[in-house]
């Protein structure tokens, strides 16, 4: 299993990166990991078990967040064979082979994001240049992305460049993530929220969850709370912690 990553910035991002590879190496010790970075964050990152790569011909722009072109430019260098993209924020806590078989079939795979149209959402104009996608059509969310090593995902991700260069107002990559993929030539498949599990957007899962996805001082504590029942099971957030409940009670557990 190839899993790649990207970093750079601020000191926080490299702890979580950390974490995430950490949680990674308990259930794929045999991973090989790509962490893309910039020049002047390199030599910080040389402790790491990893192959370093540098995104040397972007110059990350000011944002209240990430610059999309920085996580675009090191998907796009990574493509050419199967990889697992990983945002730092992650957490993995359960196997993910299942997934990372499926890239036989599929060129790429990711989970929904609960809003389907983000620039929407933030009340930013429809550019007019760019095809329509239908609301039925829903964003993935970018921070856990299964690759294939085919011709039609370095296509995707090439268009999905394109579009973030165009400097769109609307921030986010994913909203254009979502015209690449209605126009891509691939074959895409949804995974279960398991696979991509956003703590702040409360989702409802089934089973184990195998990825965490969140800024949270302990996401290890709050993975051993949500998964301790695998039924059905919604997550809830109260007075700041983090909760669960079973569908079908109303009990609720502390996940930190």
């Amino acid at each position: 299993m190839r899993v790649v990553y990207c970093v750079y910035g601020k000191r926080k991002y490299v702890l979580q990166m950390e974490g995430s590879i950490a949680s990674l190496r308990r259930f794929h010790p045999e991973a090989k990991i790509e962490i893309h970075t910039t020049p002047d964050w390199a030599p910080r990152l040389a402790h790491l078990d990893a192959d370093i790569r540098l995104i040397d011909t972007l110059t990350p722009r000011d944002s209240a967040w990430h610059d999309p072109m920085m996580k675009a430019a090191a998907i796009g260098a990574a493509c050419g064979s199967d990889f697992l993209y990983l945002d730092n924020d992650t957490y993995i806590c359960g196997p993910l082979q299942s997934a990372w078989d499926m890239l036989d079939k599929f060129d790429y795979m990711g989970v929904h994001a609960p809003i389907y149209d983000q620039r929407e959402f933030l009340g930013y104009p429809a550019p007019g240049d760019l095809p329509c996608t239908p609301d039925a059509f829903t964003e993935w969310n970018s921070g856990v992305l299964f690759l294939s090593g085919r011709q039609a995902t370095t296509d995707l991700i090439k268009y999905w460049q394109s579009l973030l260069s165009r400097g769109y107002e609307g921030g986010s990559d994913q909203w254009l993530l979502r015209v690449a993929l209605w126009q891509g030539a691939g074959r895409s498949h949804v995974l279960p929220p398991i696979y991509n599990c956003r703590l702040p957007l409360r989702p409802s899962v089934y089973g184990q969850i195998r990825v965490l996805h969140a800024e949270h001082p302990n996401l290890a504590q709050v993975a051993k709370a949500l998964n301790a029942d695998l039924g059905p099971r919604q997550i809830r957030r109260r007075d700041g912690e983090w909760t669960y409940a079973l569908a079908h009670t109303k009990q609720s557990r502390p996940a930190m």
